[in-house]
């Protein structure tokens, strides 16, 4: 994936690979039961701006960097920016 610049802007050279939870966090919307909670590990999914979302079971829950900390980075092989 090509990462826009506004994704190093906020996370660096290196983006986030893996986090752990430092709360629970529930989504937004009534519809998503999606529930991360506190000390659990997840592999993220980033989209191109370098905005962090976790995968539990069939549902995706968006993160704020604010409810976790980055365990393990990359530092993506493609360019920046398109």
């Amino acid at each position: 994936m090509k990462y826009k610049p506004e994704a190093f802007e906020y996370w660096g050279d290196t983006l986030p690979k893996k986090i752990r939870m430092v709360k629970t966090v529930r989504a937004d919307v009534p519809w998503v039961k999606a529930v991360a909670c506190m000390g659990d590990e997840y592999e993220v999914f980033l989209n191109q701006y370098g905005a962090v979302s976790v995968k539990i079971g069939e549902e995706i829950l968006g993160l704020k960097p604010n409810e976790f900390d980055v365990i393990e980075r990359f530092r993506p092989t493609e360019s920046r920016g398109v």
